[in-house]
């Protein structure tokens, strides 16, 4: 079956205790929305696990290879990025998902910290996939100190229309319907020759 689990505003889902952890298991069909939220047991993850803000799953994290973990990204700032903390060993060997929203793209030098893992993580990506910027987004990963970071190496560009466009574009739209219209009634007569 199918099923989305949200965990939000400091909200609290417990398999066991932080001494004696159980399993949190998200199936192929199943997500979980932590945005904010805490797990505590070890997570694994053959589904979708998407925070934005900081989820914490205190235990281990597992990704598997049918796995997606599933970062929004709308700027800089503490709060604007996914972030996954995660207390005990994590183990990533599924798709990284970063989602570039509501127009925004990063500059060359940007570094996001995607992961926070003090208690240490192996990285096997299956594969990580931009979404949301045009082709040609360069960057850089690392993992050091318990942080798995993203460095921007060129500026993004954004695949989707800034807010202002999509207003005028609107605008345009509606001017070029109206005179459709008018000249489909008659009344817009053209010049004539004769």
């Amino acid at each position: 079956g199918t099923g989305t689990l949200t965990v939000n505003n400091a909200g609290l889902v417990a398999a066991g205790t932080i001494q004696s952890p159980g399993i949190i298991d998200i199936g192929t069909l199943g997500t979980v929305d932590a945005k904010g939220g805490t797990l505590i047991g070890n997570v694994f993850n053959d589904g979708t696990f998407d925070p934005l803000g900081t989820a914490t799953v205190d235990g281990g994290f597992t990704l598997n290879p049918d796995g997606t973990l599933s970062l929004d990204v709308a700027g800089t700032g503490p709060d604007q990025y996914g972030v996954l903390a995660v207390s005990d060993f994590g183990t990533f060997d599924g798709t990284l998902s970063l989602d570039f929203i509501d127009g925004f793209a990063p500059l060359k030098g940007d570094v996001f910290d995607f992961i926070n893992d003090p208690g240490g993580a192996g990285f096997n990506w299956a594969g990580i996939d931009i979404l949301g910027l045009q082709p040609g987004f360069e960057y850089s990963t690392n993992f050091s100190n318990g942080q798995f970071t993203l460095t921007a190496l060129n500026n993004g560009v954004s695949s989707s229309p800034e807010p202002g466009t999509l207003l005028l574009l609107g605008t345009s739209l509606v001017i070029l319907g109206l005179g459709l219209r008018w000249r489909r009634n008659g009344l817009v007569s053209a010049g004539s020759s004769e």
